[in-house]
């Protein structure tokens, strides 16, 4: 079991290093490896001054989570090169969280973001290929509430889809031109990349 983020560090490296068969890399979840981020930049960090922190806020200004980058950015190297040199998948899971959306073309909204911080969340959602909304399938249904009133209920259908588009409602985004929803198995995924690589 991994305790710490070099342990997570130390396991790409691994596999890096090492002949194996493995094809795919899951980290589950980046909202909970976050704060083992946090504790190993608290640890290795020593400022101009000698100056030692024991949490992230500690650093004032928000300038741990700028520190954070890094260690995020060698993260991402250590996915990248097993992809680009060993042909390895990886795949990021992350819960989600409502948050407002300060849109510059129209009012302010709420929406489902990734549960991370926001500079760590803008960084991977630039870096990689897929952005990818896991939810239920709700269907809106109305009925007549009386004095000309019309009440609107969702409803979930027990269906999960992955969305692959963004919408004011969430972020989402993928390179691979792929369907706005998938059903959310591995093998519906699998068939609408490998339908849509075909087509190009």
């Amino acid at each position: 079991m991994m305790t710490s983020f070099q342990d997570v560090l130390d396991a790409l490296a691994v596999l890096y290093t090492s002949e194996h068969s493995y094809q795919t890399v899951v980290i589950d979840s980046l909202d909970h490896l976050e704060p083992l981020e946090w504790q190993h930049l608290c640890d290795i960090y020593v400022g101009p001054k000698g100056e030692r922190y024991q949490a992230i806020d500690d650093f004032g200004y928000g300038k741990g989570f700028v520190l954070a980058l890094d260690l995020w950015r060698q993260l991402l190297d250590g996915l990248f090169a097993l992809r680009n040199e060993k042909g390895m998948a990886f795949i990021l899971i992350a819960h989600s969280e409502i948050k407002r959306f300060e849109s510059p073309t129209t009012d302010s909204y709420d929406r489902y973001q990734i549960k991370l911080h926001k500079r760590a969340s803008d960084l991977i959602q630039e870096s990689v290929d897929c952005v990818l909304f896991a939810d239920y399938k709700t269907v809106i249904e109305k009925e007549e509430g009386g004095f000309n009133k019309v009440k609107t209920r969702g409803i979930s259908t027990g269906q999960r889809y992955l969305y692959t588009e963004a919408r004011p409602s969430f972020v989402a985004k993928n390179r691979y031109g792929l369907p706005a929803e998938i059903p959310l198995s591995w093998q519906a995924f699998s068939d609408a990349l490998t339908h849509n690589s075909s087509q190009q």
